[in-house]
């Protein structure tokens, strides 16, 4: 089941390690990074716990745009986003 007509998302995290950067089998340049989004409480826009929560989004970008970026581990990043998952199977099926 493919999930549509998302809107924007906006994320403000970490890189949790150096992107990659590699061209697809169709020679299109492709950037696949994991980026660490700590829980904001909505109401007050603190961190809830201390911090404690974290999110991690892999994301990929397409395009020969983000080659020249230079992005390593530990940059903080700004990424508008529009939402997509992927169909996964679990060991629960």
């Amino acid at each position: 089941m493919r999930l549509k007509n998302f809107g924007f998302t906006m994320l403000l995290g970490d890189l949790t390690a150096d992107p990659l950067f590699f061209l697809t089998s169709a020679g299109t340049p492709k950037l696949t990074f994991r980026l660490a989004v700590d829980r904001l409480a909505p109401d007050t826009l603190e961190r809830p716990n201390g911090g404690a929560q974290t999110d991690f989004f892999q994301l990929v970008a397409l395009g020969p745009q983000w080659g020249d970026l230079d992005l390593v581990r530990g940059d903080r990043v700004l990424v508008l986003t529009k939402p997509r998952s992927e169909d996964i199977t679990t060991q629960e099926g």
